[in-house]
C-alpha cells in the first residue's frame, strides 16, 4: 500500500507498507520517494506494474511543480517498488498516453 506521508506545506512524501493479507501483519518501509524538484507536498500516489516495461509506475501530485501554486500530476518509475526515479515533465503526452 502506497500512501502520502503528510499533506502540509513541506516536502511531503510517498511511503509504502506491505502485508501478505489485508489484516496483516504489515511491514512499514516508511518514506520511499520525495520529489526534490520545484514545488511542495509530494502526495497522492497511484502505483501500478507496467509489464511491457518491467517497471512500477507511479502518478503523484506536487503543488507548484510546473506553473504557479497549482497541483500537477507527475510520474516516477521503479524497478522494485522502493527505489524511484522521477520522469522528466512533458508539456503534453503523445496520443497513446505514454
Amino acid at each position: 500500500m502506497y500512501y502520502s506521508t503528510d499533506h502540509n506545506n513541506g516536502p511531503g512524501g510517498i511511503a509504502v507498507a506491505t502485508a501478505p493479507a489485508p489484516v496483516g501483519p504489515w511491514v512499514n518501509y516508511g518514506q520511499v520517494f520525495v520529489d526534490g524538484g520545484p514545488g511542495i507536498s509530494t502526495e497522492t500516489p497511484s502505483v501500478w506494474w507496467d509489464p511491457d516495461a518491467s517497471v512500477f509506475r507511479m502518478l503523484y501530485q506536487q503543488a507548484g511543480a510546473v506553473a504557479g501554486p497549482a497541483q500537477s500530476t507527475l510520474q516516477a518509475t521503479s524497478p522494485d517498488g522502493l527505489t524511484w526515479t522521477k520522469l522528466r515533465w512533458r508539456k503534453s503526452l503523445p496520443a497513446n498516453g505514454v
